[in-house]
């Protein structure tokens, strides 16, 4: 394969990529691409039957190719679940200062702090904590910069950028252990 023709797979690929306007599609794309028989992965294969002047060249290329579609399909993911988060929680909005509302069906309803607690726990299973760590900070810039009292639970704090954003504010920590608690 020649330089050109890996200059248009990769280009291809990245079109591809681009074009993804889902999670789903988004993998079949990764998977068609950098999967166990994806066309860059069959290319990596062919590198053990070439002549050992021509794998080196041939090496540095291909994986110059696979670095590129990885990263912008690692760049699309990150998009692509950051929008199909924000449109969830924009339909999910919760008041957690509300009293449960009396009525018949006041039994048996889930209070409002837990419902937030299994939404930040679905957050975690179907993201992970990086995903809920952007979200967090974005909410948290958010909402110093409308001004307010924010409660935030000790990972916060491990992202640089948000301690950086509580330096110009009056923070309060509180430290406990789990039997004081």
């Amino acid at each position: 394969m020649s330089a050109s023709e890996l200059d248009t797979l990769k280009a291809d690929l990245l079109e591809e990529v681009a074009r993804a306007s889902d999670l789903a599609r988004l993998e079949e794309v990764r998977v068609s691409a950098l999967g166990k028989k994806g066309r860059v992965s069959g290319l990596m294969q062919r590198l053990g039957s070439m002549p050992p002047e021509e794998r080196k060249d041939f090496g540095q290329a291909v994986n110059a190719v696979k670095m590129a579609v990885s990263a912008a399909l690692e760049a699309k993911h990150e998009t692509l679940s950051r929008e199909a988060t924000a449109a969830k929680l924009a339909g999910e909005r919760a008041d957690v200062t509300l009293p449960v509302r009396e009525g018949p069906l006041a039994e048996g309803r889930i209070h409002p702090v837990s419902q937030v607690t299994d939404e930040i726990t679905e957050i975690f299973a179907e993201l992970g904590e990086p995903a809920f760590r952007r979200l967090e900070l974005e909410a948290t810039l958010a909402a110093l910069a409308a001004g307010g009292v924010l409660a935030l639970g000790g990972g916060a704090v491990t992202n640089a950028r948000l301690r950086a954003a509580l330096a110009g504010h009056r923070v309060v920590w509180l430290r406990t252990t789990v039997h004081e608690a």
